[in-house]
């Protein structure tokens, strides 16, 4: 029977929870969960049936650290040299970070809060300068995806940054686009339909042969009266956003 290592996880937010209960979904051993939300804490040690410790005292063969960004480094440093620590942010450096054992484990997928992803595999992207640890990151991201790779750090602060353009960048436009809707009490479950379409046809072609509407077809008279809805911080939205549709579509700017 194969013998998985005991994970340790340090951190009890959404990236920690998720990642948790995929390994231990996946036969891995959750030895112990530390953190400072205390009601985090006892949660998921009840439900992952893991002790709680402290980052001193950590019983797990493996260390998973998957807090902030801005703490990750400080809470590493801590960590037992002797420890294999793997850490899941996507932008930090992994030569900035002082511990012999140290790799990247970094889950390319947006998690959020009360949210479990529906998708059942995400890519995972994986560094180390240690032989061992990459054998080791290797074999426990294979268990939970079907989507390993071996990414240093410069490639992967890209693919980071590509995903806030993605992601975040996308999400938060369409944000704005609720709130319209709310301010001009037009009902939003028109657009549901839309949004599925858009995201689906990249599926079949890549997004600058996807794109449509006004800027794609160089119609300044609708993006005026569009212009004419819209608030101040909307309209430096919109404008920054067509402009650069114009541009890719060898139309003149606005």
């Amino acid at each position: 029977m194969l013998q998985f290592p005991s994970i340790s996880i340090i951190g009890t937010g959404n990236v920690a929870e998720l990642l948790g209960q995929r390994l231990l979904n996946a036969g891995c051993v959750l030895s112990s969960v530390i953190g400072r939300n205390q009601h985090r804490l006892v949660q998921l040690s009840s439900d992952w049936k893991c002790n709680i410790e402290s980052i001193d005292a950590i019983s797990g063969d493996i260390v998973l650290v998957a807090v902030s960004d801005d703490v990750t480094i400080e809470i590493i440093e801590q960590i037992e040299q002797n420890k294999i620590v793997f850490y899941t942010a996507g932008t930090i450096d992994i030569n900035l970070i002082k511990h012999p054992l140290v790799g990247v484990f970094y889950p390319l997928q947006t998690i959020t809060k009360n949210r479990i992803p529906k998708i059942d595999s995400f890519p995972i992207l994986i560094e180390s300068e240690h032989p061992e640890v990459i054998k080791k990151l290797n074999s426990i991201a294979q268990l939970i995806s079907n989507q390993v790779s071996v990414c240093n750090s410069i490639e992967r602060n890209k693919i980071h940054c590509i995903a806030v353009f993605i992601n975040n960048f996308s999400n938060h436009v369409i944000h704005i686009g609720q709130s319209i809707a709310t301010k001009e009490k037009i009902d939003f479950s028109l657009f549901p339909s839309l949004l599925k379409e858009t995201f689906e046809k990249l599926n079949e072609m890549n997004a600058k042969e996807a794109q449509t509407g006004p800027a794609r077809r160089n119609d300044i008279e609708t993006i005026s009266n569009h212009l004419n809805l819209l608030t101040e911080s909307e309209k430096s939205i919109y404008l920054a956003l067509t402009n650069s549709i114009l541009t890719t579509y060898d139309h003149d700017q606005l």
